[in-house]
C-alpha cells in the first residue's frame, strides 16, 4: 500500500480545479435530464446512445463473444496478452460498449491493456439473470480469447460501473466458485448490491 499512499496534496485535486471532462460530463447530464421524458424503452435507449456516445481517437474492433456483441478498444501499443473485460452500467436497462467508451478507451490509454466492452442483454426483454449469463459467457471467452484471435491471457482485469459493477462482482465470484482461473483485479465504482430492489 506505501506505493499508493501519497500526502493528501500530492494526489487531491484542488477544490478550485474542475477538469474539462468533468465539465462535459455535467454538460450531456444536463442536456439529458432537461429534454421532455421519452415514452417507450427504445425511445429511452436511442436518446441516452445519442447523449453518451462517444467518438474516440484510438481502435475499436467490433467482434462477436459466442453470441453477445461487443468491442476490443485498443490504445496504441495495447499488449492483447493484458486484458480488461468491462461491463457497462445503465441500471440494466440501457447503455453499451459505444456508450462508455470515454471510459474504455481511457482504461485502455492508461494502462496499456486490451479492453473488451460486452452489450449484455437488458431489461426489461430479458430477465437479470440473462445479464449475468452474458457476463459469464464473456468471462470464459476473455480467458481464451484476444483482439488478435484465439490466446490465452496472462492477466485479466474485470470492471464496471453501477449495473456493470454488480455484474463485475458477480462474475468474479462465480469465477472463483466454479473454478475457473481468477480474475488479477476487479474494479467496480457504484455497484449496486442489493438484488431483491
Amino acid at each position: 500500500m506505501r506505493k499508493f499512499d501519497h500526502p493528501e496534496s500530492d494526489t487531491m485535486i484542488e477544490a478550485h480545479e474542475v477538469s474539462d471532462q468533468h465539465d462535459e460530463v455535467v454538460a450531456k447530464l444536463t442536456a439529458y435530464h432537461g429534454q421532455t421524458r421519452p415514452k417507450g424503452i427504445k425511445v429511452v435507449r436511442k436518446r441516452f446512445e445519442e447523449v453518451f456516445a462517444s467518438e474516440i481517437d484510438i481502435e475499436t474492433r467490433a467482434v462477436d463473444v459466442d453470441g453477445i456483441s461487443s468491442e476490443w478498444v485498443l490504445a496504441e501499443g495495447a499488449d492483447p496478452n493484458q486484458r480488461i473485460l468491462y461491463i457497462h452500467g445503465g441500471a440494466f436497462i440501457v447503455g453499451s460498449p459505444k456508450t462508455h467508451r470515454y471510459i474504455t478507451s481511457e482504461l485502455s490509454k492508461r494502462t496499456g491493456a486490451s479492453v473488451l466492452a460486452i452489450d449484455y442483454r437488458k431489461q426489461p426483454e430479458f430477465k437479470t439473470i440473462h445479464c449475468h449469463e452474458d457476463a459469464r459467457i464473456a468471462y470464459q471467452w476473455i480467458l481464451k480469447n484476444g483482439p488478435d484471435g484465439p490466446a490465452p491471457t496472462d492477466s485479466l482485469f474485470v470492471a464496471g460501473d453501477s449495473a456493470g459493477g454488480n455484474l463485475t462482482l458477480a462474475v468474479i465470484a462465480w469465477a472463483r466458485d466454479n473454478g475457473f482461473p481468477s480474475a488479477h483485479r476487479g474494479g467496480a465504482p457504484a455497484p449496486p448490491t442489493e438484488a431483491t430492489f
